[in-house]
């Protein structure tokens, strides 16, 4: 695929960086909206979703005009504070803490971003090794559950 990876996208990767983790922690709030709304909450939802689509609206409009990966880290830095807070009301709501549930996931996220960031020769490549060492290093927090849940995900294919 050399028209993908061809030298002239060299200059998105620090708006991939940037909007990463954007990416990372919509994929959290997914569920902790269905959460909210599963619990007849679903005004307090929307009125979170529209002041974090504001708050990033505002934001991506105070910086446009600098670089593109700007706009990308602020996507981002309104992101990640909206859904620590939805993590902390969940724990909250629930009545036992959430946070111990994303040091695994988080921990091997940031060894395979660190091996991408260290370069490997050619990006399929590195998506390859981010994969095999997110895997392996939450195996390693873990121990054999994400194992057992990736065999089952192969099996579920089957």
């Amino acid at each position: 695929m050399p028209w993908l990876y061809a030298p002239r996208w060299i200059d998105s990767i620090p708006v991939v960086h940037g909007i990463l983790v954007n990416m990372a922690f919509g994929l959290v709030a997914g569920p902790l909206f269905t959460l909210l709304q599963g619990q007849g909450r679903g005004g307090l939802a929307l009125r979170i979703f529209v002041g974090w689509t504001a708050a990033t609206w505002a934001l991506v409009l105070g910086v446009w005009h600098y670089q593109l990966s700007a706009v990308a880290w602020a996507y981002s830095a309104v992101t990640a504070p909206v859904v620590l807070w939805l993590i902390g009301w969940a724990g909250r709501h629930l009545g036992r803490s959430l946070w111990g549930a994303y040091v695994g996931p988080l921990a091997a996220g940031l060894a395979a971003w660190a091996m991408v960031l260290l370069g490997t020769p050619g990006p399929l490549a590195r998506a390859g090794l981010a994969m095999v060492v997110y895997v392996a290093a939450l195996a390693a927090i873990e121990g054999r559950r994400p194992l057992e849940d990736l065999r089952a995900w192969v099996a579920a294919l089957r």
